[in-house]
């Protein structure tokens, strides 16, 4: 039986904005660092507290989750109905359920999204 990669699991919960599902992904001392690029940001720790972090970053207007690779790692970008990348999240864990996530919502690193398709797949590109 082949297992489903957490960002997969992720997305398929984040689609469904069911908070016991994305909670069903996450490790139970997960931490999500956000670097929003103001006060806003910083760490979150557990698992209700991330996935209401991840779960209030879809809700908003029609934003779609996708897959997406980041810095050489599974992830997932959120898109806003008229294309524009409003959130990057980078999983950490090769395996479910999460440990680890990363995310970008500082629009000013945003806006170097998605990075030309010359950059490899492993550069820093946030």
């Amino acid at each position: 039986m082949v297992r489903e990669q957490p960002a997969a699991l992720l997305i398929a919960a984040l689609e469904r904005r069911d908070p016991r599902q994305v909670r069903r992904t996450l490790h139970a001392r997960v931490r999500l660092v956000v670097d929003s690029g103001s006060v806003e940001g910083g760490s979150f720790r557990g698992r209700r507290r991330v996935a209401q972090q991840l779960i209030a970053q879809v809700s908003g207007g029609g934003r779609v989750p996708a897959p997406a690779r980041i810095n050489g790692t599974s992830g997932v970008r959120v898109v806003a109905p008229d294309g524009t990348v409003v959130a990057l999240l980078a999983v950490g864990s090769a395996r479910a359920p999460i440990l680890e996530l990363w995310m970008w919502t500082a629009p000013e690193k945003l806006r170097r999204w998605p990075p030309p398709r010359s950059a490899p797949s492993d550069s820093p590109f946030l």
